[in-house]
């Protein structure tokens, strides 16, 4: 399938620092470039943070995967992040775009699911944001997903953001219990579509 629009990057720099707060652990990523969906420097951000890049970590983390395998057992082409949450109830992890602003056309796009093995997985996945120059996190979107086999694509319009600079967050929670909950973005990003 060819790509009708291109992709608009959050930011042509790396990003190497990351904020957290008491209950999450929070990673800057950055957005897309060129026609496929990068995270660039993943690994590196997080190296040396406690619990933000090691597999297993009770903390949560963040990997970035070349070519995840999602529930269905599809493997993505694209690159795509795991993201574990805290191993506690309800826990949540948290990874921030760079600044940008919503040009008319603008759509985010990704598959998700849970990562392809982890059957008890129940997490839910949201897109949120904050203005710039304020604190308030917004909820843009969010769905619940159950492990039932299937991926499900996210193809939503930013129109009702048009003009104002943003920081868009990806956020994935575990609905109670944290068991098996690894859930993939499959290759985020933004694309304009005139």
């Amino acid at each position: 399938m060819a790509n009708q629009g291109t992709t608009k990057s959050a930011s042509d720099q790396y990003y190497d620092s990351y904020a957290e707060d008491a209950k999450a652990r929070r990673v800057l990523i950055v957005g897309s470039s060129g026609t496929v969906s990068k995270i660039l420097r993943m690994r590196e951000n997080l190296a040396g943070s406690s619990g933000s890049g090691t597999d297993g970590d009770v903390n949560g983390f963040i990997l970035k995967d070349d070519a995840p395998k999602l529930e269905s057992g599809a493997v993505s082409g694209n690159p795509g992040i795991i993201a574990v949450p805290q191993n506690i109830d309800d826990g949540y992890i948290q990874g921030f775009y760079p600044p940008y602003t919503v040009k008319k056309g603008d759509r985010f796009r990704t598959t998700i699911g849970c990562e392809y093995g982890n059957d008890s997985c129940y997490v839910e996945f949201r897109l949120d944001y904050t203005v710039s120059g304020t604190s308030v996190i917004k909820t843009f979107w969010s769905f619940r997903n159950k492990h039932d086999g299937l991926t499900y694509n996210a193809n939503l319009d930013l129109s009702s953001l048009l003009g104002q600079e943003v920081m868009f967050i990806l956020t994935i929670s575990s609905y109670g219990a944290p068991t098996d909950d690894r859930a993939v973005w499959g290759a985020p990003m933004i694309v304009n579509i005139p």
